[in-house]
């Protein structure tokens, strides 16, 4: 079934796999079990492959694969472990070498390294407790002479970076900040300072600086009242996009458009392409260039560092990543007169990137862009020997062919990352195609051309007038989304799909994509929607959560979530919300559908012949028949409680929910208590 192209092309899905099970297990497997499995595997298939039996070499290559997939991220995990800052929300002194400078709305965000903490009463901490680097939120004054390099001092309240998710399965800051290094996240109290030390230059910090000097150039000039233009300015040009207004935001999400603001193919393609194409027009019209050197390969040599500058001027985003190394494998080509597999840069990419980077398998940013390129990649390749030759068309048909192609390429991208982005996001968005059907040509032909061309004139002082151009297009592209965002509907809110349910949908997309037979394919592409659709329709949503800083909790009942409280845990809810498929909380205020007492200290509802007693305080005193009946008490206080009649009911106390984080309860038969602690483990990242 198989040839040796598409053994190539497995070879990072083989390796991946091995990856995602590492990080699917919930306790850390023993350090040598992973090297000494993939090692009895090489050898194997080694012998195998000396022997000439090449069905059990084609059986033991994707066994050896996964387990060299999961012993690499095993070891990369534990070349991340590091101190984590443990003293406390008080008061500490840092100076500190700035890595990278972040504009955020209202403030700028830190991260530092190379740390040195101290406090006046107990001195400097030791050197073997600094983490790695800390991530610090600046709304005091900074000096504006500051840049990456630089040596800085401030006093922080700092705090490890929250240990646990929200809910089970969701977005886990702590893992993140774990892969990032990062071991105390925090905010200034005092003004940043720049001490007099000599400014450490690296090639790191060159790029930061360099990053933050056009961001700021492309900043000025945008007026004050451009300033959201401003932000989706830098965004699309450096990868700074973390002051782009909340509101504008959350307007490209929900329209569809969100993929725009992350440096992907078609920002690559723009620069890479721009490049090659004006260097070669420019080497054409000089006829002793022309005719002694290959100015075709000398402009794809030059798209190539082209497109690496602006690689590292991003930031390296994932996305970015995997764009240019596909459009250097394409310019590569040239180079060497040769022509492959359209699927072949896409794994040669993701193999480079779970290399590198393995824990970015895990994130929705790698999965949702090579979800996408995959998908479009197998459509465009089983359609280029059924369409017509564009020479054959006339001019009206072509113009036909170009939008249905926007069309085609917005269904197939949304129908391949909708899955991804619900499993992570929880929504969907319905008007997709109608806000790339403007926004995509808008981008292609106005936007970005002139943001190439504003990089391109920065160091001759002409960008000026091209970013106000620029500006112009992105304000009907930013107006655009507002509107579709404003339709009805637009936004689709769905209970989060189950891991297993997620995991199987994406191997049968896989298989679809990848393999060319017809029925192989046929059954794989059927798979797929039955098994997200079934998720859909069928995914359990949890009945009542309990937060882990016992504090808060929501119920699920009439199609909203009612919550005991408004004035803490914003962003629990809010997570919550997305968790449940629910829009909005709502307060719990009628007596009707939950009874409680007038001071708050207890709460008591029925669900599905389920009753369940939430005890706010140790004051609380619900009637005695309120406690024999409940199926469920929770505390949120550990001191005993006068309840102790019941003695069948599933007690839950503010200790458990500390140890194990939010629970989460649905009311089957029997009822099914899932914790964040259940699904997260005992990994290197949990604390």
């Amino acid at each position: 079934m198989l040839v040796r192209p598409a053994l190539l092309i497995f070879l990072p899905v083989w390796f991946g796999a091995g990856i995602a099970a590492y990080f699917a297990l919930t306790v850390e497997p023993p350090i040598l079990v992973p090297r000494l499995v993939a090692s009895f595997l090489l050898a194997a298939t080694l012998i195998s492959f000396k022997l000439r039996t090449s069905s059990v070499t084609l059986f033991l290559w994707p066994l050896l694969l996964a387990a060299s997939g999961m012993a690499w991220v095993q070891y990369y995990s534990h070349q991340k472990i590091a101190p984590v800052y443990q003293s406390g929300d008080v008061p500490t002194w840092v100076r500190a070498n700035v890595e990278q400078i972040e504009p955020r709305p209202g403030m700028k965000r830190l991260i530092l390294t190379d740390l040195d903490f101290w406090r006046p009463e107990t001195g400097k901490f030791p050197a073997e407790s600094h983490p790695r680097k800390i991530r610090l939120n600046v709304r005091t004054p900074i000096e504006a002479t500051i840049k990456p390099g630089d040596r800085v001092q401030v006093t922080t309240i700092l705090s490890p970076p929250p240990g646990k998710p929200v809910y089970p399965n969701g977005y886990h800051f702590g893992r993140y900040a774990f892969f990032e290094e990062i071991g105390g996240v925090g905010y200034s109290i005092s003004p940043v300072k720049r001490l007099k030390y000599d400014h450490q230059e690296t090639l790191s910090s060159t790029i930061h600086t360099l990053r933050t000097n056009v961001t700021e150039r492309i900043r000025s000039h945008f007026p004050e009242d451009k300033q959201r233009e401003a932000s989706i300015a830098t965004a699309l040009l450096t990868g700074v996009r973390g002051d782009i207004p909340r509101n504008t935001l959350e307007s490209f999400r929900t329209s569809g458009l969100g993929h725009l603001l992350a440096i992907s193919g078609l920002h690559m393609a723009m620069v890479m392409a721009g490049a090659y194409l004006m260097l070669r027009l420019f080497m054409a019209a000089i006829p002793p260039l022309a005719l002694r050197f290959n100015i075709k390969k000398i402009s794809a040599l030059c798209a190539i560092f082209t497109g690496l500058f602006y690689l590292l001027l991003t930031g390296m985003p994932i996305s970015a990543q995997r764009a240019y190394i596909m459009a250097s494998m394409f310019f590569f080509a040239i180079l060497v007169n040769r022509t492959g597999t359209p699927m072949l840069p896409v794994a040669w990419a993701a193999l480079l990137i779970l290399i590198i980077r393995p824990d970015a398998i895990i994130t929705p940013g790698f999965q949702m862009s090579f979800a996408a390129v995959i998908a479009l990649v197998a459509t465009y390749d089983w359609l280029r020997h059924r369409l017509v030759s564009v020479h054959e068309l006339t001019s009206f048909q072509r113009f036909l062919r170009y939008t249905g192609g926007i069309l085609l390429t917005s269904f197939i991208a949304g129908l391949a990352t909708t899955p991804i982005g619900l499993y992570h996001f929880g929504y969907l968005s319905n008007y997709g195609l109608l806000a790339n059907l403007l926004a995509v040509p808008l981008t292609s032909f106005w936007v970005m051309p002139l943001g190439v061309l504003g990089l391109l004139t920065m160091p001759f002082s002409l960008d000026g007038v091209i970013f106000t151009l620029m500006g112009w297009g992105i304000s009907y592209l930013s107006d655009w989304a507002e509107w579709v965002t404003s339709l009805e509907g637009a936004k689709l809110s769905l209970v989060k799909l189950p891991l297993w349910i997620f995991v199987c949908g994406c191997i049968s997309g896989l298989i679809a994509c990848l393999i060319k037979q017809a029925a192989p394919r046929l059954i794989a592409l059927i798979s797929f929607f039955i098994i997200f659709a079934c998720g859909f329709l069928f995914s359990p949503q949890p009945h009542f959560l309990i937060s882990g800083e016992a504090d808060l909790f929501a119920i699920t009942q009439d199609n909203a979530l009612l919550v005991n409280t408004k004035q803490k845990g914003r962003y629990i809810r809010s997570k919550w919300e997305q968790y449940t498929g629910l829009n909005k909380s709502k307060l719990i205020n009628d007596k009707s559908l939950i009874n409680y007492s007038d001071k708050k200290d207890y709460y008591q509802f029925d669900l599905l012949k389920h009753s369940a007693l939430i005890l706010m305080d140790q004051a609380a005193s619900p009637p005695l028949q309120t406690c024999i009946e409940a199926s469920f008490i929770i505390q949120f206080f550990d001191a005993p409680h006068p309840c102790p009649e019941n003695q069948t009911a599933t007690r839950i106390t503010q200790q458990q929910l500390h140890e194990k984080g939010t629970h989460a309860v649905t009311l089957s038969h029997p009822p099914q208590i899932y914790t964040v602690a259940d699904a997260e483990g005992q990994r290197p990242w949990t604390r």
